[in-house]
């Protein structure tokens, strides 16, 4: 009976650091696509209606992440070399697959046309003053 409760905790606990490598790998991914300026379409958890533009930030690198119940947290360098910008993402977790959870888009005027953008992120702050 003690080998097979053994047996139990050791198969939960390598499925739940396989799950956290899985959620590292997907996040390294994640600021890899923001580097490289690329959409974040691809990770949001509902499909993103063509007339409606992703934001994006200029991002050289990330630090700082961290992981706390849905929420990813990490400050972004965006070239000058400082980590100013802290951004917050949430996520969710469908069939095996992570997902950004985008919050609702947004109306803004730009050269007197209205347009539709949505944040992949939930919060941002600047910490630098």
């Amino acid at each position: 009976m003690k080998h097979l409760i053994t047996l139990c905790l050791i198969t939960i606990s390598s499925f739940q650091v396989k799950q956290e490598q899985n959620l590292d790998n997907w996040i390294k991914a994640v600021v890899n696509d923001m580097v490289e300026l690329n959409d974040l379409d691809k990770y949001s958890d509902r499909p993103i209606s063509s007339d409606i533009e992703i934001n994006f930030f200029l991002v050289q690198s990330a630090k700082n992440i961290t992981i706390k119940d849905d929420s990813i947290t990490m400050l972004i360098n965006h070239g000058k070399g400082t980590y100013c910008t802290q951004l917050k993402f949430r996520y969710t977790q469908k069939d095996g697959q992570f997902y950004l959870v985008f919050p609702e888009p947004y109306k803004t005027t730009i050269l007197g046309q209205e347009r539709l953008f949505v944040n992949p992120w939930v919060e941002k702050t600047n910490i630098c003053e």
